[in-house]
């Protein structure tokens, strides 16, 4: 097996598998402005695909916790303040808070999407209305959530807790 060397003085003896050249990689172009503008756009390569990979995780965990909820018959959700009470979503109920995080699992994926394809460019993260332009852009999947939210909050039933 044919080795080549790696960067590494006469003399070491250290081998290399196949395919590594012995050329060094280089340190910068020389102009500091073009080595900073190279780092500035892999860092924000990065960040872009942390925050698809974010919005990707979170669309997968709403949908989850909304495909489980459908399939479930009811669930009760114990109160904060009063511990022996509890909010009981069954039938329709149930079903509206479903709809409320698969329509946010909706949102996540079209963020996620959006970034993927460029039509949501990356922005600065002090801007102050990058959020609001999300929100204002799939208004109608975050009003859809609410309602179903706070419908559901309205339809569930007041029971006593059960442990």
């Amino acid at each position: 097996m044919r080795t080549l060397r790696l960067g590494v003085p006469q003399g070491c003896g250290e081998r290399f598998p196949r395919g590594l050249t012995s050329r060094r990689a280089p340190a910068g172009t020389g102009d500091p402005e073009k080595d900073l503008a190279i780092v500035a756009k892999a860092y924000a390569l990065a960040t872009m695909m942390a925050r698809i990979l974010t919005n990707l995780a979170l669309a997968a965990l709403l949908t989850g916790a909304g495909v489980w909820l459908l399939r479930q018959d009811h669930w009760s959700l114990p109160m904060k303040h009063d511990p022996a009470r509890a909010l009981l979503f069954h039938g329709a109920s149930l079903r509206l808070l479903a709809g409320a995080l698969l329509s946010l699992a909706a949102f996540a994926l079209a963020v996620a999407y959006g970034r993927l394809t460029g039509r949501i460019p990356d922005t600065d993260p002090r801007d102050p209305t990058a959020k609001g332009r999300l929100l204002a852009r799939f208004w109608y999947l975050i009003l859809t959530a609410f309602v179903c939210l706070a419908l559901a909050f309205v339809l569930a039933e007041r029971v006593a807790a059960t442990r």
